[in-house]
């Protein structure tokens, strides 16, 4: 049923087999459906792929904690990029497509060994900050996962070689004891290389900040206002820098 926000917001355009040209993909009732669309004279055709992961309603995906979350990024450094989404196990579940075979597989759907917590992962305040990003700034342009837990900043990156994913350092910047579960600053939640430096960013709006997370192990503080704690760094602007972006 495409009258359902749980298909219609999942249509996305991404390039799956990395030919540099993207496909149409979305999520149907009975699960992933992807196309390709090849120019003619005419004007040209959709070509269906094969049928895709079980992401269905009869799996449980129609539901907004589930198929929202639905994220595409290259997570394993082959051409093209892969499927990633929250499961309700919890976990997260990844899938690559080969244009090879036409075929889909299924690469996991364990949660990254991140730290037991409070983090409810079916509640809004968290399930809808998962991200995929270049965080440590890969020459391949390889994603890592990212979301906001109860108690900070949690990220992972996929081992092909285990076919499973291995933890990141954390940080304690974005948790609930900042007010950090209120809508109006966890939905401001972005990624992108802010910088220049082809790594990416991670910012978000608080109530009287903005802050700007940046990760890498050997950073040194690039401007006054900014807070080292491990591999993460924080670049905070209060007022009156930004009172504009600042709560009543």
């Amino acid at each position: 049923d495409w009258g359902q926000a749980t298909h219609y917001e999942t249509i996305q355009l991404v390039d799956l087999d990395g030919n540099g040209t993207d496909e149409l993909v979305a999520v149907a009732k009975g699960g992933i459906v992807a196309a390709r669309f090849v120019a003619s004279a005419g004007g040209g055709a959709w070509q269906p792929l094969a049928a895709g992961p079980p992401i269905s309603d009869a799996a449980g995906w129609n539901h907004e904690r589930y198929s929202s979350t639905i994220r595409y990024g290259d997570i394993d450094g082959r051409p093209g990029v892969e499927l990633v989404a929250l499961n309700g196990k919890p976990g997260i579940t990844a899938y690559s497509y080969s244009p090879a075979t036409d075929t889909w597989a299924l690469l996991t759907e364990a949660m990254p060994p991140w730290p037991a917590g409070s983090t409810k992962w079916d509640e809004a305040p968290y399930y809808s900050t998962l991200r995929l990003a270049n965080l440590d700034g890969d020459a391949a342009g390889v994603h890592e996962v990212l979301a906001r837990s109860a108690n900070g900043l949690v990220a992972a990156r996929f081992d092909t070689a285990s076919g499973s994913w291995t933890s990141m350092p954390t940080s304690p910047v974005l948790a609930d004891a900042g007010a950090w579960d209120k809508a109006g600053y966890y939905e401001t939640i972005r990624v992108g290389d802010l910088d220049g430096d082809g790594a990416d960013e991670v910012f978000a709006r608080g109530a009287l900040v903005l802050v700007v997370l940046e990760y890498d192990a050997t950073f040194v503080p690039l401007a006054p206002g900014s807070a080292a704690a491990g591999p993460w760094t924080q670049h905070q602007s209060a007022p009156p820098v930004a009172p504009a972006w600042s709560d009543p």
